[in-house]
């Protein structure tokens, strides 16, 4: 999990830096470490304006007042046809189907997660030099599945499709040499956003064996509507925020030691009964320079405060 929130929070700094966003942490201090805590965060604190996070989240609001629900796959019977499963009845109330060493897949419309995955063991390696042959033909076919599905270009915060590379080492305490480097697989995994604010939780990872095998999908694309109570997008003052981010490190982190603070101002997923929804939240990584534990967590920006269920989201703080 936890390297999971770093890559997540190194991939919008990076991002954020190319693009010149203001929602994350700069890329000069996104790599630094100290022992002063609360400069620590404070040098970590994104450079945004208030008075302009307040008007995009008021216009994302109005854009998608009815909520924006664009996942194609909506039901058991597309999925089988779209990937070419057996068409079969599934019972009320049922998110996962299996056949054992053959295939699985899962469709739980509440959280938008969509899941499928073939067994294509029997599908060897190939050289890496083939592989880098295939990979603009599969990025294609990525991106034109992704199309299908109905994942939309402009709300990909980040994209990339690139091959597994595979390598099998001598046995221990043997003289022979490690195998030659092979291309197991292609990947493309993508991160969603919304007027330049990432989505958080919601991504695309597609897997295929080769440019003409396509195994694994794993997407979380829910249906995105702010909270129902939110009616005012003010935001708190920014050193309120530093102080409430900087108490939490200073609570969870071990004395003395070096840290590395990374931020990024993120639409947060929440509960509310079974219903999925988002609030403007600081997502927060702390990375331990000794090896320790680190933290992640996160501190709703908003004045306004609103009733929510983390049951759910089990990387999430507890609810206002």
């Amino acid at each position: 999990m936890w390297k999971y929130i770093l890559i997540i929070l190194t991939t919008l700094v990076a991002v954020s830096a190319h693009a010149e966003n203001d929602l994350g942490t700069r890329k000069e201090v996104s790599e630094k470490f100290n022992r002063e805590y609360d400069q620590a965060v404070v040098e970590a604190f994104p450079s945004f304006k208030s008075a302009v996070i307040q008007r995009r989240l008021q216009s994302i609001q109005k854009k998608y007042l009815r909520g924006f629900d664009p996942l194609k796959i909506k039901n058991f019977t597309t999925l089988q046809k779209t990937f070419r499963f057996p068409i079969q009845d599934i019972r009320p109330g049922q998110t996962f189907v299996e056949k054992e060493k053959v295939f699985a897949y899962e469709l739980d419309r509440s959280s938008g997660r969509l899941y499928i995955h073939k067994n294509m063991e029997k599908v060897p390696p190939m050289k890496k030099i083939l592989a880098q042959r295939q990979l603009k033909q599969v990025k294609k076919q990525h991106d034109q599945l992704m199309t299908r599905l109905g994942i939309d270009r402009s709300q990909l915060l980040f994209t990339e499709t690139n091959f597994m590379l595979l390598q099998t080492g001598p046995a221990p305490g043997g003289n022979q040499r490690p195998s030659a480097v092979m291309v197991d697989s292609f990947f493309t995994y993508a991160v969603r956003a919304i007027d330049g604010l990432m989505v958080d939780g919601s991504f695309v990872r597609l897997n295929s064996k080769n440019a003409k095998t396509l195994y694994g999908v794993d997407i979380t694309w829910p249906k995105f509507s702010f909270h129902p109570a939110l009616k005012n997008f003010e935001l708190k003052k920014n050193q309120l925020l530093i102080g409430e981010i900087s108490r939490i490190v200073n609570q969870t982190m071990v004395k003395g030691d070096k840290i590395n603070v990374k931020m990024a101002m993120v639409l947060r997923p929440v509960w509310t009964g079974r219903t999925l929804h988002y609030i403007p939240s600081m997502k927060v990584g702390v990375h331990s320079g000794k090896g320790e534990a680190g933290n992640m967590f996160y501190v709703d920006v908003l004045k306004q405060r609103v009733k929510y269920d983390v049951r759910a989201n089990k990387d999430s703080s507890e609810g206002h």
